[in-house]
C-alpha cells in the first residue's frame, strides 16, 4: 500500500508568506479578518494558486521520513484535523 504524502509547504500560511513576506494577518472563514501590511492583501484565488504550485513541487520531491519524525507530524496533523473539524 502506498503511503499518503505529507505536505509541508502547501498551507495557507506558507502561501501568504510567499506572496507577502512578513505580512501580519488573521484569516477567518476564508476572509482576512485583519490585514496589517502596506501591501494589498492577496486574493483567495492567489493563495490557492500558490498552494497548488507548492503541492505540485512537493509531489516531485522524494521525501524520506524517519519513523519517529513521521509519527510526530502525523499526530500534529491528526490534532489539527480534529480541531478544525475536517
Amino acid at each position: 500500500m502506498e503511503e499518503e504524502k505529507i505536505y509541508r509547504l502547501s498551507g495557507i500560511d506558507s502561501a501568504i508568506e510567499l506572496l507577502r513576506p512578513n505580512a501580519k494577518w488573521v484569516l477567518e472563514n476564508g476572509h482576512f479578518k485583519e490585514w496589517n501590511d502596506s501591501r494589498p492583501e492577496p486574493s483567495i484565488e492567489e493563495i490557492k494558486q500558490v498552494q497548488k504550485h507548492a503541492k505540485e513541487f512537493e509531489n516531485k520531491v522524494n521525501t524520506v521520513w524517519r519513523e519517529e519524525d513521521k509519527e510526530v507530524i502525523c499526530k500534529r496533523l491528526q490534532y489539527l484535523h480534529e480541531v478544525l473539524g475536517k
